[in-house]
């Protein structure tokens, strides 16, 4: 099934594709934090004012390469009074950019995007940036996808069609309290995932993959 049958088939779900000129946007939380920096790689950014950082809210950042999907996504959570979307990408290699520049609190990530896929961004901002918390927001069902996804560091794995738009602001809270979640169809696959690592590590006597 494509993502616009998708979408189609769940009214509640983002529509997947449209055409979009603007690619990247970044918010940051001061005159001087909201200026774009002097070779940041989101050569494209533009700056969003935001609120003054505090303890309770959470900073969130959306990447996807669909225009409609981020603003879908940003209208999700805009009503909630503790989250601020503080900037916005294209691409993977806009989504590390980003993670530099605002190190936000959770990022909400795409997997198939040009330039450079979700997960290898999401293994980098894991490495560089391990303060914001990655969240899969994705198409696809795949378990090889989201076993990679895990691999790489993040934090939490959903896709579209199969969550109500209403929680993503209860998952980006999830992960901002240090939890993890997944759509629940592919728990089974986690599992199994865990437990053929936990038999390899008997096998080989060697670390786990998930070490």
């Amino acid at each position: 099934m494509s993502c616009d049958d998708h979408a189609a088939a769940n009214p509640t779900s983002l529509p997947a594709h449209a055409d979009e000129s603007d690619h990247v946007h970044g918010a940051d939380h001061g005159d001087a934090q909201g200026r774009r920096r002097s070779g940041s790689n989101a050569t494209s950014a533009r700056i969003h004012l935001a609120p003054e950082p505090t303890a309770d809210r959470i900073r969130v950042v959306v990447v996807d390469d669909n225009f409609v999907v981020r603003r879908g996504l940003q209208s999700s959570l805009e009503f909630d009074p503790n989250i601020d979307v503080v900037g916005e990408g294209s691409d993977g290699d806009e989504a590390i950019a980003l993670a530099r520049e605002l190190v936000p609190d959770v990022m909400l990530m795409d997997i198939r995007m040009p330039v450079r896929d979700g997960i290898a961004a999401t293994e980098v901002i894991s490495d560089e940036a391990p303060s914001t918390r990655v969240l899969i927001l994705t198409w696809s069902e795949d378990p090889e996808h989201l076993r990679s996804a895990v691999l790489a560091g993040a934090r939490g794995y959903l896709v579209h069609g199969r969550f109500s738009p209403e929680r993503l602001a209860e998952a980006v809270r999830v992960l901002y309290d240090g939890g993890a979640l997944i759509t629940p169809m592919l728990a089974p696959a986690l599992l199994e995932f865990v437990r053929g690592s936990a038999r390899q590590q008997r096998r080989t006597g060697g670390p786990s993959v998930l070490t």
